[in-house]
């Protein structure tokens, strides 16, 4: 099986006894959904913990699954559960990351050798991070899958059990508050806008 082969096609390799075809996708989404429930629930430890959980179940259903179903949807569904459950575990609060644990790996997209530059990514990140953190929940999942990960509007409603009209919704809302917690957060006060 090659690497670039389609996710569908891989299901139906894995369906028909090839495990080696779960070996890719597993791969393929390993960091995605390591980052994904890290940043929902604000700890890195935790998110190793559901993504191994993530991976496990997934295997385990994955002979049981419609073809038809979009695996990545599929697979951030599990995911989403299992970052829901947790943080229910933990009373519905994500782990306040400023207590000493590092936020989840932003990778650089800039290798430049700008020490300005890659210190303003760094800050720049971590209010992102801080900002995400402070959004409802619903709001934080929505913008991680459009706006991180690149589900579509039809994934993200597959994965949050949403028409695409409550998912455009659901994202202007999430994108218009995420904008104004962020400004607040990132203007010192008494600078004004």
């Amino acid at each position: 099986m090659a690497e670039e082969a389609s996710d569908e096609d891989l299901v139906v390799a894995f369906k028909r006894g090839d495990v080696r075809a779960y070996d890719m996708l597993f791969r393929r989404y390993q960091a995605p959904v390591f980052n994904y429930v890290s940043r929902m629930v604000g700890s890195r430890q935790a998110g190793e913990d559901l993504a191994q959980e993530t991976f496990y179940k997934a295997f385990v259903a994955l002979g049981r699954t419609r073809t038809e179903t979009h695996f990545r949807a599929w697979l951030y569904r599990i995911a989403t559960n299992a970052a829901i459950s947790h943080l229910r575990r933990r009373g519905g609060q994500s782990v306040s990351l400023d207590g000493g644990e590092d936020p989840p790996e932003v990778p650089a997209t800039d290798t430049s050798d700008d020490p300005e530059a890659s210190q303003l990514r760094r800050e720049t990140a971590e209010v992102v991070h801080r900002v995400l953190r402070l959004l409802p929940d619903s709001y934080r999942q929505i913008l991680l899958l459009r706006d991180h990960h690149g589900l579509s509007y039809l994934e993200i409603g597959e994965v949050m059990g949403l028409s695409v009209e409550a998912v455009t919704s659901l994202l202007f809302r999430a994108r218009r508050e995420f904008r104004q917690r962020y400004l607040e957060a990132a203007v010192p006060p008494g600078l004004g806008r």
